[in-house]
């Protein structure tokens, strides 16, 4: 085989690869935009924290005590955190029925996700839960 065989061999297999990879992030697009739909179908939100946070910083814990509050002034709001691999809370996903219950929710939780943030964490001086 010749050296410019041997280029356009390796070539074709360079472009083989990266045709699969793009069959692959079409897949995960596709799989992406149907749980969005199906999210947003459902009239879920979504709240993101600034940075992983601890579930055990006070400003989460009395988020949990205000959600619980809110839910029995209004029986229709439901919730849960969100969660990374190692349990630090990234989220909370609410569905509410109108913009009053989604305010409710949102206010609080974008409070206690900030100042959870911002909280210096013990032993390195830096802010934020870990």
């Amino acid at each position: 085989m010749s050296r410019g065989d041997d280029v356009a061999k390796r070539a074709l297999e360079g472009f083989q690869a990266i045709e699969e990879r793009l069959r692959e992030l079409h897949r995960y697009v596709a799989d992406l935009r149907k749980a969005f739909t199906n999210y947003v179908e459902h009239g879920w939100k979504l709240v993101e924290a600034p940075k992983p946070l601890d579930p055990r910083d006070p400003a989460i814990r009395w988020l949990r005590r205000t959600l619980d509050r809110i839910q029995e002034r209004h029986p229709d709001v439901d919730y849960e955190f969100v969660r990374d691999d190692e349990g630090r809370i990234v989220g909370l996903r609410f569905k509410a029925r109108d913009v009053e219950e989604a305010r409710d929710v949102e206010g609080p939780t974008k409070w206690a996700f900030k100042t959870a943030a911002d909280r210096p964490r013990e032993g390195d001086g830096r802010g934020g839960s870990s």
